[in-house]
């Protein structure tokens, strides 16, 4: 538990790698906050390590992406012959508490064959913030009537990161907020350890 509490706390801490980073003008957490998040941080990984279930886990973990006003996640696998399992059709390797409203828009629009989230998931291994899909200036228009969209049902912002490894089947999880301001950096650092408690295999989702 010591060892997790001081992990946590370095990557708190862990200052922005660069000046023209957008994160470096974004001030660091007051020790008491950043130690608080930290013991957040190592209770949830001590609970994960009992817990059986792919689905009881992606519960636990909605509960601790609140302390990043994260209320909403998707989870599931990134197939070679499409882009992403829609989230409206209910694949059950897929997991997600995204808006009933906003699952239905994302069908009849047809977004699941557009969305450029995936494909950046598919070259990055890190988090990213959605933002930087946007003003990334290879993402289309068309592609980013995803992103013009999802506010209309409080979908602001958010990260994603995906878990690229040989052998096993790429997987990638969305952390999505109602607020439009960034999410720190080292957020985007223990949101991405969380990520990395997950599975990769979709059979595992549900199963005891």
């Amino acid at each position: 538990m010591e060892r997790r509490w001081m992990n946590a706390v370095a990557q708190l801490r862990r200052p922005a790698a660069r000046v023209s980073d957008p994160f470096s003008l974004v001030p660091p957490f007051p020790k008491a906050a950043t130690e608080a998040l930290a013991v957040e941080f190592c209770r949830f990984l001590d609970q994960a390590d009992a817990v059986p279930r792919t689905d009881l886990l992606f519960d636990l973990l909605s509960s601790f992406a609140l302390n990043f006003d994260c209320p909403w996640l998707a989870y599931g696998p990134v197939r070679p012959t499409q882009k992403v399992s829609s989230p409206a059709r209910r694949d059950p390797n897929v997991m997600l508490n995204y808006p009933d409203e906003w699952l239905k828009r994302y069908s009849e629009m047809g977004y699941d064959r557009i969305d450029p989230i995936i494909n950046k998931s598919r070259k990055r291994a890190r988090a990213f913030r959605w933002s930087e899909v946007y003003n990334d200036a290879n993402t289309t228009e068309i592609e980013r009537r995803v992103f013009d969209d999802a506010p209309t049902v409080g979908l602001r912002s958010g990260i994603s990161v995906s878990n690229p490894r040989p052998r096993l089947q790429l997987a990638t999880m969305g952390f999505c907020s109602a607020c439009r301001t960034l999410i720190r950096q080292q957020n985007n650092h223990l949101l991405a350890t969380c990520r990395g408690t997950f599975p990769l295999k979709g059979c595992e989702i549900g199963k005891s």
